[in-house]
């Protein structure tokens, strides 16, 4: 059934990931009221441009999911035609350079911030140009002495494992951060005494923008950016 091609399609991928494109399918489905391996190219033209409403970007990505939906779908044999393979997406503005902050924004972020914690966090998304998930998900097992420092082993999109390289300074915070904490502890703990999730880090990066005195809607992707510049 589709609902089963959909599970096979987003197994694997990660709960955030599945989240996204899972809603972009229903929009498809909601607004053709078919299914997949009936709809046609001109139908799914006619979608397409009924996504006037959403941004460039999030139009982008509505019709990447389909596109990527219908390309698995040919390949098991569930479909005859891979009608998605000749549709366009829209080009989405490059924005990349309005979301790079400069040095001093960073630093300012950090130094704002009321929780040591949230120091820490903020300091380590900048410092190992980690993803939310990546960072969300470190034990303390992860984090481990190197030569005059240390690094932590990230794992992340697509399944990958690497290993960043902490400076001096930022490595001398986390020890001192960890207090005896076991291996198995997250290395950022939310109140209930788990994790933090996701939704909670874009809460503490955006509330640390604002007390900067930083415009736009800032996220941890931001100083993912950020590091790579």
């Amino acid at each position: 059934s589709d609902n089963q091609l959909i599970s096979l399609w987003l197994h694997g991928k990660s709960r955030h990931s599945q989240r996204a494109y899972r809603a972009d399918v229903q929009r498809l489905l909601a607004a053709l009221q078919k299914p997949l391996a009936e709809i046609t190219l001109s139908e799914l033209q006619q979608f397409a441009d009924s996504l006037t409403e959403l941004s460039a970007n999030s139009q982008k990505r509505a019709l990447s999911s389909v596109k990527s939906l219908l390309s698995f779908a040919h390949k098991l044999g569930y479909t005859r035609f891979n009608v998605g393979a000749a549709l366009k997406a829209p080009a989405a503005k490059h924005t990349l350079a309005e979301r790079i902050l400069t040095e001093a924004e960073v630093h300012a972020m950090i130094a704002l911030a009321p929780h040591k914690r949230d120091q820490l966090l903020l300091r380590i998304l900048y410092a190992s140009a980690g993803r939310v998930s990546e960072v969300c998900a470190l034990k303390w097992a992860d984090v481990q002495p190197n030569g005059d420092s240390g690094q932590l082993t990230l794992f992340g999109k697509g399944g990958k494992t690497r290993a960043v390289r902490l400076s001096q300074a930022t490595w001398q915070v986390l020890q001192a951060y960890r207090q005896g904490a076991p291996s198995s502890s997250p290395v950022f703990v939310s109140q209930k005494h788990g994790p933090l999730d996701a939704s909670q880090v874009h809460r503490i990066v955006r509330a640390a923008a604002q007390r900067a005195g930083i415009a736009g809607n800032v996220s941890p992707h931001w100083l993912r950016h950020s590091h790579a510049s």
